[in-house]
């Protein structure tokens, strides 16, 4: 990376605006790079916003719901067959893609600094770091728990990876080691240090006492989540509470009414921003994967079971099993292993002890956002 003429950077992230796990993490980065002394500025493009892709109508992916997956962009570059072996063919992201709003946005910001977090932002990034001759460094942050050969395509400056696996997963594909640091679950110093559940409790007004068991409706179907509510309400524990969390106001008010139906206590509220406190204050969270940032979930050292999203790509797939195989997260497939799952662990809770513990070891002894800082700027003075 060149030196910068003065003391301070300018830094861009280039984020996909409507999915959750770059959104998330884009306001994380934000936070702490705009909090550092020594970067000037730090500025937001949704690629979603300005880039453009043709993608016909009939196409099985065009339809995908941007808000509960990946965008339509990222689906159908990754599953149309003619883009399998994009090692070979270098120019084929850019040439399905119209990217002068980001070719211009880039030229006259002139960062010094772009931080990418998804594949196909890095690749834009690079290709008009080389058409237009810019000198900013370009910087691979995956949003993820798990990369592959899209994330290695190309020349980059440096990769920050949450797990060791996924520097090995880099290595794999012939990325030089020296430009690979792990920084640990993307968090920040907001999110770093967990809260103690009885502050998190104290915090929102609940009873200190009781199991808190946390349902993400979101991405659910309505009729799954009813469902899943009478067979959890259904299990003898007067100290459960069911808190179920949703952004749909429907499906809380639905749900506020239907509440003295079901046989345990319950709680209905929304998704805050800052979810830190919330979850925090659970003993247990059930969400569909991406209906959460899987690592906000993990700083709160929560207990978890992810619902597998079997019909989607690789990727999600990969995520799942790589923190499963670490005893992070529990995975789920259907609604019958959530049952299955939750029943056992309200059997069993010392087991949450020890989760808990497993948790603690994907983490770092700083934020991965001040890692990741610190190793600009390292890199900078060379």
């Amino acid at each position: 990376m060149d030196k910068p003429k003065d003391s301070k950077i300018k830094a861009v992230i280039l984020s996909q605006g409507n999915d959750l796990m770059s959104k998330r993490a884009s306001i994380i980065l934000q936070a702490d790079f705009a909090a550092n002394k020594h970067i000037s500025e730090v500025k937001e493009l949704d690629m979603w916003s300005c880039v453009k892709v043709v993608v016909p109508k009939t196409d099985p992916h065009y339809s995908v719901n941007p808000e509960a997956h990946q965008p339509v962009l990222f689906n159908y570059l990754y599953k149309n067959s003619q883009l399998l072996s994009l090692k070979s063919q270098p120019e084929i992201i850019p040439s399905r893609l119209d990217f002068k709003a980001l070719s211009s946005w880039l030229i006259k910001e002139k960062p010094k600094i772009a931080l990418a977090l998804d594949p196909i932002s890095r690749d834009l990034a690079l290709e008009i770091r080389r058409k237009e001759r810019l000198t900013m460094g370009v910087i691979a942050v995956p949003s993820r728990f798990y990369v592959n050969a899209y994330w290695a395509r190309d020349e980059g400056d440096l990769w920050a990876v949450p797990l060791p696996e996924n520097r090995e997963q880099l290595l794999a594909e012939f990325v030089y080691d020296k430009r690979i640091i792990i920084s640990g679950p993307l968090v920040g110093k907001a999110q770093f240090a967990p809260i103690e559940k009885s502050v998190a409790r104290k915090k929102i007004g609940w009873p200190q006492a009781g199991f808190f068991l946390g349902i993400v409706a979101d991405g659910l179907l309505p009729g799954l989540v009813e469902e899943l509510i009478e067979r959890l309400s259904a299990y003898p524990d007067m100290q459960l509470t069911l808190v179920i969390i949703s952004s749909d106001k429907n499906l809380r008010t639905n749900l506020t009414e239907k509440a003295q139906s079901f046989l345990c206590k319950m709680i209905i509220t929304d998704m805050p921003d800052e979810p830190r406190f919330l979850l925090s204050s659970l003993d247990l969270v059930i969400f569909y994967h991406d209906a959460l940032y899987l690592p906000e979930v993990l700083s709160s050292q929560l207990p978890s079971i992810v619902i597998s999203r079997k019909v989607y790509f690789k990727l999600r797939e990969e995520e799942l099993n790589l923190l499963a195989a670490k005893n992070a997260i529990w995975r789920a497939g259907s609604l019958r292993e959530v049952i299955w799952m939750t029943e056992q662990i309200l059997k069993n809770r010392h087991i949450l002890k020890d989760f808990k513990n497993q948790i603690k070891k994907i983490f770092y002894p700083q934020p991965a956002t001040s890692k990741i800082i610190e190793e600009i700027f390292i890199r900078i003075k060379k």
